[in-house]
């Protein structure tokens, strides 16, 4: 939608109004709604772990499992939550984001850095958002096309998505732009540099920050999974199994509900950043897309990132609040002509995302047979 500088401004008072008149009104009850999550799923926790160790009936053994992932889908969202700090302006010190650590195998400093510092300030901006094509995906044009993005949806699928909270560490920590150097012809090109300045991280600097994960996926898998199973009454290879597998689907979820959700609209030309806050507001808007939403139960699920246009307008305010703030964005939209989206189900978000994996998967030749060029090919084309 073209804006003018009035309307922009417009845009801008209304979304501050309702940031301030949120945190203005935030209050103990946002504080004991994270205690009480924080409660279930150290409980769903503790409950699945003695399923595990009761039960030999494989059925009961994978309800336990399914059920410890649950729990460990709940702890890490509500880990990217605390992290955002949308809980530093109450009392209780071990929800701020300075004490928090994050309950996977993650560097918390490097992901603050990359996805607070970077992904929060240029959101949707193409070549400057590194959650738009994490890792070597290609789902944009900007990517040169390499032989290798043939293989993305399995290579995704089969290696990277059972290990997303060990691997996710390349991409806080840049040690993924060595790899894209040393396999694309074209490296980095096209890709969001994880430095503040774009510059590439060194090979020196990307040796480093791997080492620095192992060391800490070794720990954390220690004392969380092999440590854990020592210690149980029963089986210590049945219990590293469950252990294990409980991982493997959280990594799976927390995987595609990441990648699915930042999928931008394409809607603005490569590194274009708003010259001003309205148009920033607008950007996010215009770019971001919603789903499933109204289900209490999954938004917990999710941490709110199925209020994905919430979230990035309201990255500190406690994701509790997204529901009503949903109503008045939406609110807001309609009375300026904004469109505002959402998706009714998630499997329409993931089968997009899905979609784009696939297409951008193939020479550019070949994609633009079956599927055409995208807006914006179309339209620097004619520029």
């Amino acid at each position: 939608m073209q804006m003018n500088e009035s309307d922009l401004n417009l845009l801008q008072e209304k979304i501050e109004k309702i940031y301030e008149k949120e945190a203005e009104s935030l209050s103990t009850k946002e504080l004991d709604y994270i205690k009480d999550l924080h409660r279930k799923w150290e409980a769903m926790k503790s409950e699945a772990f003695r399923e595990m160790e009761d039960t030999w009936n494989p059925i009961k053994f994978l309800k336990a499992v399914r059920k410890y992932a649950y729990a460990r889908s709940l702890e890490s969202f509500a880990s990217h939550n605390i992290l955002h700090g949308q809980y530093d302006s109450f009392d209780d010190e071990e929800y701020w984001s300075s004490e928090w650590e994050f309950r996977s195998p993650i560097d918390g400093q490097k992901w603050k850095r990359e996805h607070n510092g970077i992904h929060h300030t240029y959101t949707n901006v193409l070549e400057k958002d590194p959650d738009l094509h994490n890792g070597i995906m290609r789902t944009h044009h900007l990517v040169p096309w390499d032989f290798l993005h043939i293989f993305q949806i399995p290579w995704y699928f089969l290696i990277f998505y059972p290990k997303w909270m060990e691997y996710f560490n390349s991409q806080n920590d840049g040690s993924i732009e060595y790899y894209r150097r040393k396999k694309f012809k074209k490296g980095n090109k096209g890709y969001a540099n994880i430095k503040p300045d774009g510059s590439e991280t060194t090979d020196k600097e990307a040796f480093k920050n791997f080492a620095r994960s192992n060391r800490l996926i070794k720990r954390w898998n220690k004392e969380n999974i092999y440590d854990l199973a020592n210690k149980s009454c029963s089986s210590t290879r049945k219990m590293i199994f469950g252990l294990k597998l409980a991982e493997l689907i959280l990594s799976y979820e927390v995987a595609f509900t990441i990648q699915a959700t930042h999928q931008c609209e394409e809607k603005y030309a490569p590194g274009y950043f708003p010259e001003s806050k309205g148009g920033w507001y607008l950007m996010q808007i215009e770019t971001t897309r919603n789903f499933e939403l109204g289900n209490k139960e999954r938004t917990d699920y999710y941490g709110g990132l199925n209020y994905q246009i919430e979230h990035h307008l309201f990255p500190d305010i406690p994701y509790s609040r997204y529901p009503e703030l949903s109503v008045e964005i939406k609110k807001l939209c309609s009375e300026m002509g904004i469109k505002y989206r959402e998706d009714d189900k998630r499997s329409t978000t993931y089968l997009r995302f899905l979609k784009e994996c696939f297409k951008f998967s193939f020479p550019d030749s070949i994609r633009h047979f079956f599927w055409g060029k995208t807006k914006l090919e179309r339209k620097s084309k004619n520029d």
